[in-house]
């Protein structure tokens, strides 16, 4: 099932809200990375995924078994920065959109 990056984004949001885990929520970014078998590539100065891109959310066990090299960007890597309650550090919650 493909949906949307902006309607993905929108659903984690809320699931990590509502979780009643953390006082504040907030992305951080969505930068395109290369998804391989046991691998995550990123490059140093990583384009922005447009937010009309479709997709879905993968696993680390459900990363694409692919060659690492050539370098190819397949999905994005989204970051939320989230605040747990009675903490004051902000903390990183990371999640995996393959496109399709």
């Amino acid at each position: 099932m493909s949906i949307q990056l902006q309607q993905f984004i929108e659903q984690k949001q809320s699931q990590l809200e509502q979780s009643g885990k953390y006082r504040h929520v907030s992305i951080h970014s969505k930068d395109a990375v290369m998804l391989a078998r046991k691998t995550i590539g990123e490059q140093f100065l990583s384009t922005d995924t447009p937010y009309s891109q479709l997709g879905r959310e993968v696993q680390h066990s459900e990363f694409p078994d692919i060659s690492s090299v050539p370098f190819e960007e397949n999905a994005t890597k989204v970051v939320f920065e989230v605040i747990e309650k009675r903490k004051r550090n902000p903390i990183t919650v990371i999640f995996y959109f393959l496109w399709d």
